[in-house]
């Protein structure tokens, strides 16, 4: 039914009829509304109903489109939902797949790695354990080379260190190298050969082809003759990463070592460096520690506080330490030098690091005091320099504080001479200029010493005596003598000449550099005119003595020159006879007359002979034949050795070398010798033996003995008997044997007598040889 409601719309009553829509109006309601009041009408509502239902149909059949439609659409959203889900689900695992394969790669390259780490732990480790056993750096180098090679699997190998002198590569352990590359790699700076390179580099240096590559170009021969291809250098550094030296390893083939081995050739190296380092840490400490054993200074080390830690066995002994000491340092020193120590030479080590100076140390048993000579420093931690001990090195200086008491009292002494000395003392430079002479030498030469100063050696020597002292100076000078002694002559500043003893000797300096020459000069120019009015009577006197001799020989004399007269005679006798002949046999008389020329001849020689024995002159000194002066002399004697019924026999050495002497002066001493022979024997039974003998005496000596077979020398008499005038004769002036004696000496030789076994007396002489004064 209609119902009637106010208009909500406008003024006046409105008719609403409701029509419900579905089977059991479950679809809704329509409602119609008119202001009619007769609203609805039976045709209306039957139009509105039928409407209605047409409407309730249609509404239907479209809430059944549109759950037709929410059911497909939830249907495909589901579908949809699903087919995410199965996507989603698809993708995942498709993850999960490739996680997992990834994961599996993961641990495949972790299971390598595992591998490769626990291989070279196990390679380190037995490198470790190979180099913990040596003792020796060699060994070290030689097993880290011989790990390198084998796990590059190389065919050759080297290591190097580095010189810090030279700053270059040295070769210390190789395999498989001949000389020449070892001679041509020996002190490498090249920057570009492998190793070079490394170096320049700090890093590891692979290259794979010698022949390709051109930067190794310029060794390409050396590589070709030592028979590799390829090559690989690893350098390897300290703990404060400074280079030590590389490790190369070549091969016969071109080659490039994996990353693996050249990390792990990395490793070795650094664990190489690491043991190289520690060896050579502990060698520096070794020979630090010999050092320090074997020191002759005394060397000690404290705390920072002062207390006493260590003092090595030449410090002990040195203070008489004995057993275990602990103390403070300033026990060690006397107690006049402590404060010394403590507000000088502690504080200036606070400062500066360290104090230089000489301070008391005290004997512990004697309380004595020993100057020592001392660095007081601290020692310090090298990474961080922070100060851990105090330490000292102080030597004794005991011995050189004497020595130098010693040499300051030796030049007081040295000065002394100098100045007060009789003798004239002269110091000369290696330029031969004066450096400075005494008072004496000033007054020998008339020189002043300013004045000398300005002169030379060669301004106050004769110019014919140049050589001589040259010669002599250097000899000094090249140390091929230690000292000389000589008779000089040099000019005074007034223009004279003087004779001086002179001795020089040779002052060394520190660097050799400024040699200094001492020259002592005895001014002996009284003395040589003696010697010569003393020389000038000798001369006189023995040829007083020869003509004396000559006076008792006149009838050997007589004898030796009638015999080449009396030929002289009978072959010109002869001559004439040959010449009368019919007719004259002129062959045989120029055979007498040749010899009448050779018997004049003879006769000749034996008065020449006997004028040079006589004449007066000067000593002349040549190379003698003894056997040829010898048989000249037994002409002279020859006479007297008939008459007394002497037996002379003459034994000469073959091979006798000749001897350096005056002849007239030698054939005096010889005939001199033998007269006195010959008359020792006149009083005794026959026989009567002379004999002369002649042969070498050592290596430059010739000895020449005169024996005879009468009474000898009374005992007595033997030590005067070469005293001048001195003779076992009657009628003798006992002049001969100190003549002999003297000429003998002159000649550089020596003549003495000897008793014989049995019977008689031996005067015999040596004399310096030929060769040895002229070689």
């Amino acid at each position: 039914m209609p119902v009637a409601i106010p208009n909500p719309l406008g003024q006046g009553i409105v008719k609403i009829a409701p029509f419900h829509f579905g089977v059991h109006d479950e679809l809704g309601v329509a409602l119609a509304v008119s202001q009619r009041s007769d609203f609805p009408t039976k045709n209306e509502m039957l139009l509105l109903r039928v409407a209605g239902d047409a409407a309730a149909i249609g509404m239907q059949e479209a809430r059944v489109l549109t759950a037709h439609r929410r059911a497909a659409d939830e249907l495909e959203r589901r579908v949809a939902e699903r087919t995410a889900q199965l996507t989603a689900a698809n993708e995942e695992l498709s993850r999960e797949i490739v996680e997992r394969k990834r994961a599996e790669d993961a641990a495949l390259v972790l299971k390598d790695a595992l591998a490769f780490e626990l291989s070279t732990m196990t390679r380190l480790h037995e490198l470790t354990m190979r180099l913990a056993g040596n003792t020796e750096l060699q060994q070290t180098l030689e097993e880290v080379l011989d790990a390198a090679i084998g796990l590059h699997n190389a065919d050759f190998g080297l290591v190097q260190l580095c010189n810090s002198d030279t700053g270059g590569l040295e070769v210390v352990a190789q395999r498989g190298f001949g000389k020449e590359f070892l001679d041509y790699f020996r002190d490498m700076r090249d920057d570009t050969s492998a190793c070079g390179m490394a170096l320049q580099r700090q890093a590891c240096v692979v290259v794979e082809d010698v022949e390709t590559d051109p930067g190794f170009a310029p060794h390409r021969a050396i590589a070709a003759a030592a028979g590799f291809r390829a090559v690989q250098s690893t350098p390897f550094r300290d703990r404060s990463n400074k280079l030590l030296g590389i490790i190369s390893t070549h091969f016969r083939r071109p080659h490039r070592p994996t990353e693996h081995d050249l990390r792990l050739t990395d490793l070795f190296a650094r664990h190489a460096a690491a043991t190289i380092e520690n060896k050579l840490a502990e060698d520096e400490r070794r020979k630090l520690a010999s050092l320090v054993e074997a020191s002759p200074d005394f060397i000690g080390i404290a705390s920072l506080e002062g207390e006493v830690q260590f003092v090595n066995p030449q410090g002990r002994k040195l203070l008489g330490l004995e057993g275990d000491f602990s103390g403070n340092i300033f026990e060690f020193v006397v107690e006049a030098d402590r404060e010394k120590l403590a507000k000088q030479a502690l504080p200036a080590v606070t400062r500066d690091g360290h104090w230089d100076g000489e301070i008391h140390f005290r004997h512990f048993k004697t309380g004595h005091a020993i100057p020592m000579q001392q660095r007081i420093f601290f020692i310090s931690d090298a990474a961080t320099g922070r100060r851990i001990a105090l330490a000292t090195v102080s030597r004794d200086v005991s011995e050189s504080k004497r020595t130098e008491q010693a040499r300051q009292e030796s030049e007081l002494r040295w000065r002394a001479v100098y100045e007060n000395s009789a003798v004239g003392i002269w110091l000369t430079d290696a330029a031969g200029r004066f450096v400075a002479a005494n008072r004496a030498l000033q007054d020998m030469l008339g020189y002043t010493e300013a004045e000398l100063q300005k002169l030379g050696l060669n301004d106050i020597t004769p110019e014919e005596d140049w050589d001589g002292a040259r010669a002599r100076i250097d000899q000094l000078r090249e140390r091929s003598i230690p000292e000389y002694h000589a008779q000089q002559r040099y000019y005074r500043k007034d223009g004279c000449m003087i004779w001086g003893n002179t001795s020089a000797a040779l002052i060394q300096s520190v660097d050799n550099a400024s040699n200094l020459l001492v020259e002592i000069i005895e001014d002996i120019s009284a003395r040589k005119q003696t010697e010569g009015a003393l020389a000038q009577a000798q001369a006189d006197l023995a040829r007083v003595t020869r003509v004396t001799l000559m006076g008792e020989l006149a009838a050997s004399i007589a004898h030796e020159v009638n015999q080449p007269l009396a030929a002289v005679v009978a072959n010109a006798s002869a001559c004439r006879r040959w010449l009368a002949a019919v007719p004259p046999n002129t062959a045989e008389a120029s055979d007498a007359a040749d010899r009448i020329i050779r018997d004049a001849g003879r006769a000749s020689d034996v008065i020449s002979r006997i004028r040079g024995f006589l004449r007066r002159g000067e000593l002349h000194k040549v190379p003698l034949d003894l056997e040829e002066m010898i048989h000249e002399v037994i002409g002279f004697v020859q006479d007297k050795v008939n008459t007394q019924l002497v037996e002379l026999h003459v034994e000469i050495m073959p091979g006798t070398p000749r001897v350096f002497a005056d002849r007239i002066q030698l054939q005096q001493v010889i005939l001199n010798l033998m007269l006195n022979a010959i008359e020792a024997m006149e009083r005794v039974a026959q026989p009567r033996v002379l004999r002369l003998a002649v042969g070498s005496h050592g290596e430059n000596t010739v000895r020449v003995a005169v024996s005879d077979s009468g009474p000898g020398i009374a005992a007595a008499q033997r030590p005067r008997v070469f005293d001048a005038f001195f003779s076992t004769k009657a009628d003798g002036i006992g002049m001969g044997l100190a003549i002999s004696r003297s000429i003998i000496e002159a000649n550089q030789g020596r003549l003495w007598a000897t008793k014989n076994a049995g019977r008689g007396e031996t005067f015999q002489f040596v004399l310096p040889t030929a060769a040895r004064r002229h070689p």
